[in-house]
């Protein structure tokens, strides 16, 4: 079994440092763009459809003609929202793209912007709660984490012997960056009832790390945001790709895993209790093993069975740093973004399901 092709050549990307597109100048910053990375559209002659599910960008696809088919050449330009460089490096992200490009796992970057950036799009159906639950999309899921975890990225900062695992690292540099208090009585009286100083987060996170560290998993390069809505099912090709990059890095192998099943609860309305049974996990871990076997040619000597009970508890373990990590990422979110979303709720929500499992899952 191998990995997803790579294309024959990788279009330069092209940087526009001096570009802003914002709401007082959107069409003619669109227009700009285009006359870079689409010279002969114009966009009075472009189909615009906005994406609204995102909660940390605006995100637009622009098309030729009126009408949205399969197979257009579909451009994406996305927006960066307030302050997210501070939760996110923008400049590994464009390399991870850069590089996934390569091998097969998404589309071209075209341009960067001063405050965005413009790439392909991916035809297909975007991921729901309901699709998620189908046989055939989890193992087509399981296939393409298993593909990814084997790509042989070297450390970020080129100099490390071994790539570092970004999931503690990230949760400490998440908390200093929140929010103290709140300016406005109701939310500052919702933020002192349902999460703890951070005095109490930092304890909360060395707590976690002691657990989890000691089980010695692999470590591998990971997507980080394997929410549902970044999975986008191309039922022709019958392959599913991953979208939205932006926190790329080496992690623990359990972890793309973990948040995967955690975001079965949704983001717009969370209900935890979509969370997959042991049950419906143990065939999914099967697969993605199986696959993950196949892309490095053997899985050792270890029956498939007893790893896959392993793989089992240690993602049930990570399911608690796949909470804590958003939850502190929320908080972050709930300072400074100006998407209408309720940033401290979705804390809360992340924070008190961690809260609520802790012990029962260290104890899988």
């Amino acid at each position: 079994m191998s990995h997803p092709s790579a294309p024959s050549n990788q279009p330069n990307v092209l940087h526009l440092p001096q570009l802003s597109i914002t709401e007082e100048n959107w069409s003619a910053g669109l227009q700009s763009l285009l006359d870079h990375v689409r010279p002969t559209w114009q966009l009075a002659n472009c189909g615009q459809r906005l994406f609204t599910e995102g909660i940390t960008n605006k995100l637009v696809a622009l098309h030729y003609g009126e009408r949205f088919q399969f197979g257009d050449d579909v451009i994406l330009i996305r927006i960066y929202g307030e302050k997210t460089e501070l939760i996110i490096d923008r400049q590994a992200e464009v390399r991870n793209m850069r590089l996934l490009h390569l091998h097969g796992f998404c589309k071209p970057v075209y341009a960067t912007f001063a405050n965005g950036l413009c790439y392909g799009y991916v035809h297909g159906d975007v991921a729901d709660e309901e699709l998620v639950r189908e046989p055939t999309f989890g193992r087509l899921v399981a296939r393409e984490l298993a593909s990814l975890h084997c790509l042989q990225v070297p450390s970020a900062d080129g100099e490390s012997a071994a790539p570092q695992p970004m999931v503690f690292a990230t949760m400490r540099r998440f908390l200093e960056l929140g929010p103290d208090e709140f300016p406005e009585p109701d939310r500052q009286a919702r933020f002192r009832a349902s999460l703890p100083d951070k005095a109490a987060l930092r304890a909360e996170v060395a707590d976690l790390e002691a657990h989890l560290v000691p089980l010695a998993c692999p470590v591998v390069f990971s997507h980080n945001d394997t929410l549902i809505k970044n999975f986008v099912y191309d039922r022709r090709e019958q392959r599913v790709f991953l979208i939205d990059f932006e926190y790329c890095a080496h992690n623990y192998l359990p972890f793309d895993l973990a948040n995967h099943f955690n975001e079965f609860a949704g983001v717009a309305t969370v209900d935890h209790s979509r969370y997959p049974s042991r049950e419906f996990q143990l065939p999914w871990l099967r697969n993605y093993l199986q696959y993950r076997d196949g892309f490095l040619g053997g899985g050792g000597a270890e029956s498939l069975d007893s790893r896959v009970e392993q793989l089992y508890r240690e993602v049930t373990k990570f399911s608690l740093a796949s909470h804590l990590l958003w939850a502190l990422w929320a908080l972050v979110q709930a300072r400074h973004s100006t998407i209408d979303f309720d940033f401290l709720d979705y804390a809360i929500s992340r924070y008190g399901e961690y809260k609520a499992k802790k012990a029962e899952r260290l104890a899988c």
